[in-house]
């Protein structure tokens, strides 16, 4: 599914957020998301994944961000880049205010 694609459908059925009112909606479907993991409930879990992707691209686009693009520039970015692996599995680059950690890689 293309950020295109998402982004016009939206707009068909009278989306119109502005950009700190799309993000809010991506925080509100993380949220979701997190509760059902939290519950332990994988398959709605993997709706409100899904849900999350869906308002992130729309998040983008207010901002005129290709998030495809961008990703793959972060990728890159991060593959030259040290990290720390938290206690709970979690990277962290290192930088000056990055937690403390067990492993550095």
């Amino acid at each position: 599914m293309t950020q295109r694609k998402v982004v016009d459908w939206y707009r068909q059925v009278g989306g119109h957020a502005d950009a700190i009112a799309a993000a809010r909606r991506v925080r509100e479907e993380v949220d979701e998301l997190i509760e059902s993991l939290e519950r332990g409930d994988t398959d709605n879990a993997r709706r409100e994944a899904a849900d999350v992707g869906l308002c992130l691209l729309v998040a983008a686009e207010t901002i005129s961000c290709d998030l495809d693009v961008e990703m793959e520039l972060k990728h890159y970015a991060n593959l030259n880049r040290r990290w720390r692996v938290m206690e709970d599995g979690t990277l962290y680059h290192i930088k000056d205010s990055a937690p403390e950690a067990d492993h550095v890689r």
